[in-house]
């Protein structure tokens, strides 16, 4: 049960901290209107697809009786 639980703190920690990283790099993209910086928006990206598949690893997890 601890480990399913892990699984899916650490998927919900990983999509909030994704979600507000982007948010904050997005309104600087928006702010310099620069193209170059839409590179760095890759990164909370990749955070949060790895987020959402620890959240859904720590859902499939069988709680041993």
């Amino acid at each position: 049960m601890t480990k399913k639980l892990g699984f899916i703190i650490s998927g919900i920690l990983l999509c909030f901290i994704a979600s507000i990283v982007l948010n904050e790099m997005a309104l600087f993209v928006i702010e310099n209107k620069n193209t170059a910086y839409l590179y760095y928006l890759l990164l909370p990206v990749l955070m949060f697809v790895f987020g959402v598949s620890t959240l859904s690893k720590g859902i499939r997890v069988k709680v041993r009786n």
